[in-house]
């Protein structure tokens, strides 16, 4: 692939955050409406906003990518097509959407409409992106799970747009297949109402004797993607567009990622490589906006726990001195 067409993809879940990405390099962006979206909770836009957020995007030369990545209830059909319509009709450059019967409906009533198949949809192999063709999808959305290993197969064995994950947040399990949040509290992931179950304080039982204590007490929650260390592999193993992660982020989080990843892919793009120094300032910067620790993710072959932050689940915040003695007063 021409490394001059590589896209760098970020999140937007509200007006502001949008401009944001679009001035801090993004050469797409991928946002949820009121409707059908998998960040129900986000802001999101509603059809005036979209309206305004191609406008100003496309003047820009920047994609605008809407999200209709839930499960569709019979019910709710003639709504979503409607809605479809809209969208088609105001140029949004493609929809992203997670439902196979939705996407036959779509193809018979909007036959040149350009569509993203979502990670949602854990499609994750040469076979099931084979059983896509008579669909006419144009890009695959790869799960968070897969490995660059796989990547470089699948992109080597399809002629579809390839996007993958290179920031953000992780799932414990794979998109679109947890039931956890909907038994746990009935709200499914599927329909864009995750409670983020995976974030929450549990403990483990072995025969009757509790093995974990208050120190690991987040037994399901990933650590953050962060892919800035080894962009440069997953560049070379054929990807379309790297996808920042966090719909639901501030701007500043949004504005940080995006800018630093800008840079790393400009580099490697002019020079074929990027320098250590680059890929320092570029750590340096995100682990300054919100995460919860760092894992180079499955996408780079990390496991266990090398995935898992089981002692903290919220910002760790950035480092400024380290505590050597207390006693009423604090010394660093």
């Amino acid at each position: 692939m021409n490394n001059n067409k590589i896209e760098l993809l970020a999140p937007a879940g509200s007006f502001d955050t949008l401009k944001t990405a679009v001035n801090a390099g993004a050469d797409a962006i991928y946002i949820g409406g009121s409707m059908f979206s998998a960040r129900a909770s986000a802001t999101n836009f509603d059809n005036a906003q979209i309206t305004e957020a191609i406008d100003y995007s496309h003047c820009r030369n920047v994609k605008i990518y809407v999200a209709i990545n839930t499960l569709i209830k019979d019910e709710e059909l003639k709504e979503c097509i409607d809605y479809i319509s809209f969208l088609n009709d105001i140029g949004a450059d493609a929809i992203i959407v997670q439902d196979i019967g939705l996407v036959h409906l779509i193809r018979k009533i909007f036959p040149k409409l350009t569509l993203h198949f979502s990670t949602q949809s854990t499609i994750s192999s040469i076979e099931d992106i084979n059983a896509l063709k008579n669909f006419d999808i144009q890009r695959v959305v790869l799960p968070r799970e897969i490995t660059i290993g796989e990547i470089s197969q699948i992109s080597k064995n399809c002629n579809l747009e390839i996007e993958a994950f290179i920031h953000g947040a992780l799932c414990v399990s794979y998109s679109g297949k947890c039931l956890f949040s909907a038994l746990n509290g009935g709200r499914s992931g599927n329909r864009g109402a995750c409670a983020q179950v995976c974030r929450k304080k549990y403990l483990l039982e072995v025969d009757g004797k509790i093995i974990n204590d208050k120190l690991s007490e987040y037994v399901l929650s990933p650590k953050d993607l962060n892919t800035s260390n080894s962009i440069d592999k997953i560049i070379q193993s054929g990807v379309t567009s790297l996808k920042i992660e966090g719909r639901m982020k501030r701007k500043e989080y949004i504005h940080v990622c995006v800018k630093s990843y800008r840079q790393l892919l400009d580099e490697y793009i002019k020079y074929g490589k990027i320098s250590k120094q680059n890929i320092a300032d570029a750590n340096h910067n995100l682990n300054r906006v919100f995460n919860r620790s760092f894992t180079n993710g499955y996408i780079l072959n990390s496991q266990g726990s090398n995935i898992i932050n089981n002692s903290y689940q919220k910002p760790i915040g950035q480092v400024i001195g380290q505590v050597i003695e207390y006693n009423k007063k604090i010394k660093s």
